[in-house]
């Protein structure tokens, strides 16, 4: 029987997270004895049984010591690598501190998934070329080099070879897996925590810098519909989007149900879903709002969106950032949209 790994730092509930458990799913029914390494004992979301789950560290601080923390997850991760021989391993650690943790495992058949525009995601805080921003990307482009790579999607696969002028050994993208019949089964599951109120909804991390709540709230103060908006997760900017709710003086509108493990009951249950991310990798919320026959509008970020909205539902691409036309687009779908 093949054996195939796949590492995260946890299974909290994001995307990745998911993508990861989808993954495991698929490769236990193909008949492969399959295993999740896991950097922090955090499970959130189901995941096949017969999926053997390795937690190295309880809160993904193996030590306090910043400096030996890879080495000693490296060590953990080659002892795992070495006792089961496995066929494939894929690793969802693609920061500076995960690459250092699976380079120093020396781990064989190992293929690092790249879910993120790395030029955007490395730089949201650095937009003008100093000195810092030259260093960092030589340190990302030696941080991927003789490694084997997948791309989520063609956009993060062109950013990373021709805006970080990265040099792996090889790349090719797979977009990711959505286990469809599942989807649709969970999102016509009971769940006693949605609205009745209409609602058009975005699921998402709470992190302004990346997700761009503050712009999505804005266009729905513009968009001036009936509708209520649902912002369904949580995040450290959960403090500065209450702020900006009161601010924009919707409070009664907007609503903040936190995390949920089956954000498709909520889905399915939209009228649209909006995307205002700046950037992604892929967008995986968007093909799953329309599976469950969710319409969706979302910015036309750098990689991911323009990929699944393409032919008809093109047109409801918006430039990034553009709290005015994605207003205008929320109206537009909710009166109309393509089948």
């Amino acid at each position: 029987m093949k054996k195939v790994a796949l590492i995260a730092k946890s299974l909290h509930g994001g995307g990745i997270e998911r993508v990861t458990a989808a993954l495991a799913d698929g490769f236990v029914k193909k008949g492969y004895d399959t295993h999740i390494l896991l950097l922090r004992d955090e499970v959130k979301i189901d995941v096949n049984k017969q999926v053997s789950i390795h937690a190295l560290s309880k809160d993904g601080k193996i030590t306090k010591n910043s400096f030996l923390r890879p080495y000693l997850f490296s060590k953990k991760i080659k002892k795992i690598c070495e006792e089961n021989d496995f066929d494939l391993v894929l690793s969802n650690l693609a920061d500076f501190s995960g690459l250092k943790i699976v380079q120093l495992s020396n781990i064989k058949h190992l293929y690092t998934i790249i879910h993120n525009t790395q030029s955007k995601r490395r730089f949201k805080r650095h937009t003008k070329e100093t000195l810092l921003k030259r260093y960092k990307t030589y340190r990302i482009q030696k941080s991927f080099e003789n490694m084997d790579l997948i791309a989520v999607s063609k956009g993060v696969e062109a950013d990373l070879l021709e805006v970080i002028k990265a040099k792996p050994r090889s790349i090719l993208t797979i977009y990711n897996p959505f286990d469809i019949k599942t989807i649709r089964a969970l999102a016509e599951k009971k769940n006693e925590r949605i609205i009745d109120d209409e609602y058009i909804i975005h699921v998402g991390r709470f992190e302004l810098v990346h997700k761009r709540q503050d712009i999505l709230l804005k266009a729905y103060k513009e968009a001036d519909i009936d509708q209520k908006l649902v912002l369904l997760g949580d995040g450290d900017d959960r403090g500065k989007i209450e702020a900006m709710i009161s601010e924009l003086g919707l409070k009664d509108k907007v609503v903040l149900p936190g995390f949920d493990a089956n954000p498709y009951s909520w889905i399915k249950g939209a009228k649209l879903f909006v995307f205002s991310s700046d950037y992604e990798g892929f967008g995986n919320v968007l093909v799953e709002s329309l599976i469950v026959n969710t319409p969706v509008v979302s910015t036309d970020c750098q990689s991911g969106p323009s990929e699944i909205l393409t032919g008809e539902l093109a047109e409801f691409l918006v430039p990034v950032g553009d709290s005015t036309a994605l207003a205008q687009k929320i109206n537009q779908a909710l009166i109309h949209y393509p089948q």
